[in-house]
């Protein structure tokens, strides 16, 4: 009860001081901060008195009083702890720190450290052992008198917050109100005899993004983003004029600068939008640095906001695929960069069918670089295994992997916005055979493309082109041999016969097998081979049992079964065998 007396009798004491102004506040005397509530309540106590007047002031015989006391006069202190110009006179500027009469040298060193100790004094009441009736932790009422006269009051209704948290006075020349003190904002939790953290600066402000207020709410590369900006005026001086720079992690040129004229009177608030282009996909962070009138700026001037910009379609493929890898093999995806930048694919994601579960490929940044190839695998020991000869990036996605299913499945990839970039459904009849991967034919377009059973030795083309690769694709079977005629006698000198073969298709299957002129059989250079639109058959000259063979005219018979279009292409071609003259 007596507690919530105390309160009320502040408030109304408050209420009345607002109402009877002192007088012209001594010329600008003003009681500027207090120590009520010290770690050591015997000898922390301090009261702090600025001179913001234009001209000196003895404070000599004055008075220092509180509720229950008024019979403490301010005097010099001159005990052990005493720094600071000597006497009692206060000149303009200068702070005068009031301590504890058993004052033990708690504040020194914070002063030396934070002041000149000729901008202070130092000073101490006496006709009592304390500061007033002591300085009430909870609320008190103090107030400084020269001669009488009623010259400033300082009153607090509750703690500032703890042991050694002082009040502080916002600015000086206020009446003594609630809206015009604050518990220190300092690290040491006071700041005697220097300036009081709570003072606001001539130009100071806040800016704020509101969330919502972003438009669109999809970013594409290129496509001009809007940002709502909040200013508020937090200083004690209008600000005529607001700069603001965005500056972006990507390396895209300069910062763009907005430049806008406005009156915004203290505590007033301003609206403004400002806009940013991305020219890269991916995470960004936007650092939004605000300056008022002439570069002056404050400590709360620069927000930094997330921004996810969605990559193009296609900007990554799905270029080769182990779907079917027989009991021992890895199962494997093959992904291409074809854009111009390095993409990092963080929170990247793939599925199998729209309704499967979402797996992520991984959860920190990893740079892929352009026009290179990845590998993303259920195993990436067992691939290694199996192409020791890949070099590249072998990826165990982060989320686990999805089983692809020999039956066929469609296979999504989605960026880090989850927009899908690129999807595959693949069938059996793409690899039909076990260990052997599913190819694209070409990288462009990607909107128009054939897939096919690789014609590597090892079963897959990772992390080089495809052996199905074509830039163009024939209407007819075409056949070069080189040397024709050859002479396979050992000499190092056109011992081998090639046989290059184009077929009108993505892939095929290819038999070539020689003959003699009366159609008896020789050699078998290909059976049911399974090869991409263009492939170099060798013949050395000998039959299937490696025997040499007479000189003349021998025929290639050549057929190529095409999946693609269900036909059979058929080919007869001569090759002269002789000897070097």
């Amino acid at each position: 009860m007596f507690m919530v007396l105390l309160h009320l009798s502040l408030s109304c004491l408050l209420i009345c001081l607002t109402c009877f102004s002192t007088s012209a506040f001594g010329g600008g005397i003003v009681i500027n901060e207090v120590m009520a509530d010290p770690v050591s309540e015997s000898t922390g106590e301090f009261v702090e008195i600025y001179n913001a007047g234009d001209e000196a002031v003895d404070l000599a015989g004055w008075v220092l009083g509180d509720l229950k006391d008024q019979n403490d006069i301010i005097a010099d202190y001159t005990k052990a702890f005493d720094i600071g110009v000597e006497g009692t006179v206060l000149n303009p500027g200068q702070y005068a720190l009031i301590v504890d009469p058993d004052y033990k040298g708690e504040y020194n060193q914070m002063i030396e450290a934070h002041t000149n100790e000729q901008n202070f004094i130092m000073l101490v009441v006496f006709g009592d052992r304390t500061l007033g009736n002591g300085l009430g932790n909870s609320g008190d009422f103090l107030y400084l008198e020269r001669l009488g006269e009623r010259i400033d009051t300082f009153t607090w209704l509750k703690s500032a917050g703890g042991n050694g948290i002082s009040w502080e006075k916002k600015q000086h020349l206020e009446i003594d109100s609630e809206s015009n003190r604050a518990p220190s904002k300092h690290s040491f939790g006071a700041t005697p005899a220097f300036e009081n953290s709570t003072v606001p600066a001539r130009y100071g402000f806040f800016i704020s993004h509101d969330g919502n207020d972003m438009s669109p709410q999809r970013y594409d590369i290129g496509q001009e983003i809007f940002v709502g900006i909040q200013t508020q005026n937090t200083g004690f001086m209008a600000i005529d004029s607001i700069r603001i720079h965005i500056v972006s992690d990507a390396t895209e040129g300069p910062p763009r600068i907005f430049q806008f004229p406005i009156n915004l009177p203290p505590g007033a608030l301003s609206h403004n939008k400002i806009s940013w282009t991305p020219r890269s996909g991916g995470q960004h962070s936007l650092s939004i640095i605000a300056q008022v009138n002439t570069l002056q700026t404050s400590i709360s001037d620069t927000i930094t906001l997330a921004v996810r910009v969605l990559f193009p379609k296609f900007a990554i493929i799905m270029n080769e695929i182990m779907f079917n890898p027989g009991p021992d093999g890895p199962e494997w995806v093959e992904l291409y960069n074809r854009s111009n930048q390095q993409i990092d694919i963080e929170d990247w994601s793939v599925t199998i069918d729209r309704n499967g579960n979402t797996k992520k490929l991984v959860d920190t940044p990893l740079y892929f670089p352009e026009q290179t190839y990845l590998i993303i695998a259920d195993d990436s020991l067992t691939f290694k295994a199996h192409f020791p000869e890949f070099s590249g990036r072998v990826l165990q996605p982060a989320g686990g992997w999805h089983r692809l299913r020999n039956s066929g499945a469609q296979v999504q990839l989605y960026d880090l916005t989850e927009r899908l970039i690129h999807e595959i459904a693949y069938v059996p009849d793409w690899s039909p055979n076990s260990g052997q991967s599913a190819e694209r034919v070409n990288v462009e377009p990607v909107d128009d493309v054939s897939w096919g059973p690789s014609a590597a030795q090892n079963g897959g083309s990772p992390g080089t082109k495809n052996t199905l690769f074509s830039r163009n694709v024939l209407q007819k079977l075409h056949v070069e041999i080189s040397p024709n005629p050859f002479s396979p006698d050992g000499d190092g000198q056109e011992d081998a016969c090639l046989v290059t073969i184009q077929i009108p298709a993505v892939h095929g299957l290819l038999t070539a097998t020689v003959f003699d002129v009366k159609g008896r059989y020789i050699k078998t250079l290909a059976n049911q081979l399974p090869v991409g639109s263009r492939h170099t058959l060798f013949w050395f000259g000998k039959d299937d049992k490696g025997r040499r063979l007479p000189t003349g005219p021998y025929i290639v018979y050549i057929e190529s079964l095409l999946p693609t279009k269900q036909e059979v292409i058929i080919s007869k071609q001569v090759i002269i065998l002789t000897h070097l003259l």
